[in-house]
């Protein structure tokens, strides 16, 4: 069997996996509207349109850290920013916490690497109903989301990176490589 072979057979694997397990998979991500850390508007799943992109969600602080993991071993996998994407989504909620946007996102900005500031979306709103939608029940863990090109998740996984996780990952993207 090839490698490309194995390849397919293996992503066609994590894909039955992902989809087993039940939540979104095979759903169109819900819209998130956020202003990035640098100042400019996304709207997901549309300013990922075209590209396969892991999306990481976290509804605390110290999920931060794991995030970056999972988009760290991604960027470096598949750098081709044109083709693959990623984005990191802290979940703030509204209220008081939306009153202290401004401070908050000057101390990410300060600890966030200035090339993932346009890709680091707090979210300000109530986040909710858009937590339920794609499960995100356990505020401990970190929620990764990957969308093929026409923002339908093909993929997810919580909690931290692993040798099998990150390859199951892999293994889906290559499957959802255009020519």
């Amino acid at each position: 069997m090839s490698i490309r072979a194995l390849t397919v057979v293996l992503a066609a694997a994590a894909a039955v996996q992902a989809a087993a397990a039940g939540g979104p998979v095979g759903t169109r991500l819900p819209v998130l509207r956020a202003t990035a850390l640098d100042g400019t508007s996304v709207v997901l799943p549309d300013s990922a349109a075209g590209r396969v992109t892991l999306i990481g969600f976290g509804l605390k602080r110290q999920i931060h850290g794991e995030i970056v993991k999972w988009l760290d071993a991604y960027e470096f996998e598949f750098p081709d920013r044109g083709r693959y994407d990623c984005y990191e989504v802290p979940l703030m909620g509204g209220g008081p916490v939306k009153a202290l946007a401004g401070f908050i996102n000057m101390m990410m900005r300060r600890r966030i690497p200035r090339h993932r500031h346009a890709r680091t979306l707090p979210y300000y709103q109530d986040f909710r109903k858009y937590a339920a939608a794609l499960a995100l029940d356990d505020p401990s863990k970190a929620y990764l989301f990957l969308l093929d090109p026409d923002g339908i998740i093909r993929w997810q996984v919580s909690g931290p990176v692993t040798a099998e996780r990150q390859a199951g990952l892999m293994a889906v993207v290559v499957g959802l490589q255009r020519p």
